[in-house]
């Protein structure tokens, strides 16, 4: 009986440890399981002069990731097998990223910022460079099993000897090994371009504006007003007051999802100024086959009405 009750207090000790740690020891998500379906993805590819290489990875998801099961992966030269394969190791936070280089890359741009350093990081235009989770693909940089020649390239951004950004708009990786396009997702930038590794921001663009030849900002400024925007973000146009006489027309540009440097000139029209064009201000759809269009002279007192018969 003494022996049932001390095996009996034994099972309780072990269950109620078990107990403890479950409370009180942090869970980490698991490496397959992020909880809310956000995977981890390259934002950053550098293929830079000499040794100049590394990648970015980052972590979208609200929950740290466990590392043990990632590795990346190279394809070099069109080939379908792996030619070289590189662990990852430690715990990657939520929103944070994690650099991996060669270990012989620039020191201050470069090294310095490596959360990782291996001496066989080596890739070149040429090459698919994968993300991968166990067996799964997760990313893809490139196409497996096809050689592009030099290079994947459109649009001026290419794989060789560029820096590439991951868009703003990409929140997770290309599990696609097909056909690669990199302008799709990608924003290239020069050659050894290191400001952006280690964090996931990206390049800003002047925006100036000008209040042109008939008015004036309304802070009374008749000259120009800059902004800053980083890409694939809208500038916000500044308030325009007319001279007398006119009214404000548009700007003379395009500034949303801004993605380079910009000059904007706001454009005016004349009050029953000569040769003004009419324009559609008001259109009606009624009843059977009336409709109406209402047409306007830019003039304070003066319209045409239109009803056409249809």
């Amino acid at each position: 009986m003494d022996r049932y009750k001390r095996l009996v207090a034994l099972l309780l000790g072990l269950v109620l440890s078990l107990s403890f740690l479950a409370v009180f020891v942090p869970m980490e998500v698991a490496a397959d399981d992020p909880d809310d379906g956000l995977d981890l993805f390259f934002s950053e590819y550098i293929e830079g002069s000499s040794n100049n290489k590394a990648v970015e990875i980052y972590n979208p998801s609200v929950n740290d990731i466990n590392l043990s099961a990632y590795t990346v992966v190279i394809y070099a030269n069109g080939a379908g097998s792996p030619t070289n394969t590189i662990g990852l190791a430690g715990t990657l936070k939520s929103k944070e990223v994690y650099v991996l280089a060669h270990s012989s890359a620039d020191q201050a741009g470069i090294v310095n910022k490596a959360t990782k350093t291996v001496n066989n990081l080596s890739f070149n235009g040429n090459d698919a460079v994968v993300l991968k989770r166990g067996d799964v693909i997760i990313d893809c940089i490139g196409q497996i099993n096809f050689d592009p020649g030099t290079q994947w390239k459109s649009n001026n951004v290419s794989t060789l000897d560029m820096t590439l950004l991951r868009k703003p708009s990409v929140t997770h990786g290309r599990t696609d090994t097909g056909a690669f396009d990199p302008s799709e997702e990608w924003i290239g930038l020069p050659v050894d371009t290191f400001s952006y590794l280690g964090n996931r921001e990206f390049p800003k663009y002047k925006v100036t504006f000008f209040a042109g030849a008939r008015g004036r900002f309304e802070t009374g400024d008749s000259g120009q007003q800059e902004q800053e925007v980083s890409y694939g973000q809208d500038a916000v146009p500044p308030s325009i007051t007319p001279d007398e006489g006119y009214v404000f027309d548009r700007w003379s540009d395009n500034f949303h999802e801004v993605t380079e440097e910009l000059v904007v000139t706001a454009l005016y029209l004349e009050i029953g100024g000569g040769g003004t064009e009419l324009f559609f201000s008001e259109y009606i759809e009624g009843v059977a086959t009336i409709k109406l269009l209402r047409s306007i002279i830019p003039q304070p007192t003066t319209s045409i009405f239109q009803p056409i018969q249809l």
